[in-house]
């Protein structure tokens, strides 16, 4: 393994909070080396995440519209759904957005490259890709590897029935019928697009409302609405088996009230969270801090207790939100290159885009209510 390679600023990760961090880096004049293990640049966000739900939640909107022209006397035939067309289509703005990505890291002198990166110190990262192992060594490092979607033990994640966000936005068929675990957001959002598509949707959430965290008066309007749409929702309801089905599909078991409840689904999608991805990289062969959930601990200049190592995004805690991650890494890229700057962030707007949208910035009615504040 050879170390001939040397940085002044390493950046991990190019998803919206590390391709923020090594441009700005790079405007003010600074050598920066952004890794990612993709071939394409964006992270989660731009190739399996926001954009691409994104994309298919205007199709259900304009689906929608269309329909509810019916009330005005105006109707039209029943869609037909090009299932391969509607992939390609999405693929095409995602690759796009990607690939003008790579040319602002080109245009800014950001040398990028594909391979998984794992520590070797507090100042050494391995490269590992398809054809060699090589180090690099840096003066500054920026972690901005992001979070991955949480999995629930005992449900068979390698059952091609059984998706996640990150294969339900693949779109390799659209299920009869599709039981979404989770009624947070990215569940919520997924469901809106199967349901236009034309799969018949339920939701099963184990807290007792959905979309747990947004004020429960917001959510009332969406509720009501995806009661009609949706084929059922199970509130305060603990999944307690998944297997496939004797046929085909897959039996699931919930428990709701001391009832057990049985019932057969073509396809499950799993959205019960994201997971920060601390565990592949080597972190212990560091002195970074991680907490019990394995966020990486960092001050209000994104600095971990490592004084020439930065944290940014999902990796560095709550909430879980691309502009968040931008923000973080336009401050780590400024603190690093000397000029004031902290994540000193009165609040964070979040949305939700189901139809209607959500969105909410500050302190939320329950969280005023924990915190006392009248």
């Amino acid at each position: 393994m050879s170390s001939n390679k040397h940085t002044d600023i390493l950046v991990i990760g190019s998803g919206p909070g590390g391709y923020a961090a090594a441009f700005r880096a790079a405007d003010l004049g600074r050598e920066v080396v952004l890794v990612d293990k993709d071939p394409a640049l964006g992270g989660v966000c731009l190739n399996r995440g926001c954009i691409p739900s994104k994309t298919l939640l205007h199709i259900s909107k304009v689906l929608e519209e269309a329909t509810s022209l019916k009330k005005m006397g105006i109707t039209f035939t029943k869609p037909k759904i090009d299932i391969d067309v509607v992939r390609t289509w999405k693929s095409k703005v995602v690759s796009q957005l990607s690939s003008g990505i790579g040319q602002m890291a080109k245009a800014r002198n950001v040398t990028t490259i594909q391979a998984e990166a794992s520590f070797l110190s507090d100042k050494e990262v391995q490269l590992k890709t398809k054809s060699k192992k090589e180090s690099i060594t840096f003066d500054h490092c920026v972690i901005a590897i992001g979070s991955s979607s949480s999995i629930i033990p005992g449900i068979p994640m390698d059952n091609k029935d059984v998706l996640t966000s990150r294969t339900a936005l693949e779109l390799s068929r659209i299920p009869k019928s599709l039981l979404v675990i989770g009624g947070g957001y990215i569940g919520l959002e997924m469901g809106t697009v199967f349901n236009a598509l034309g799969s018949s949707v339920s939701v099963a959430e184990f807290l007792p409302s959905l979309l747990p965290g947004a004020d429960a008066d917001l959510v009332k309007p969406l509720a009501r609405k995806l009661k009609k749409e949706f084929n059922e929702i199970h509130l305060s309801t603990k999944i307690t088996s998944v297997e496939p089905a004797k046929t085909k599909g897959l039996t699931v078991k919930m428990e709701k009230d001391g009832k057990t409840i049985t019932k057969n689904y073509d396809q499950v999608l799993v959205s019960v969270g994201r997971t920060p991805n601390t565990k592949n990289i080597g972190i212990e062969n560091t002195n970074v801090k991680v907490d019990g959930r394995g966020f990486i601990s960092v001050d209000k200049h994104q600095k971990t207790n490592v004084n020439n190592i930065y944290a940014i995004g999902d990796i560095a805690g709550n909430p879980m939100l691309a502009h968040k991650a931008t923000h973080e890494g336009k401050v780590a890229a400024e603190v690093i290159c000397g000029l004031p700057a902290a994540f000193d962030a009165k609040a964070i707007p979040a949305v939700i885009f189901t139809d209607p949208e959500i969105a909410w910035v500050g302190v939320t009615e329950a969280e005023a209510k924990e915190k006392n504040i009248s």
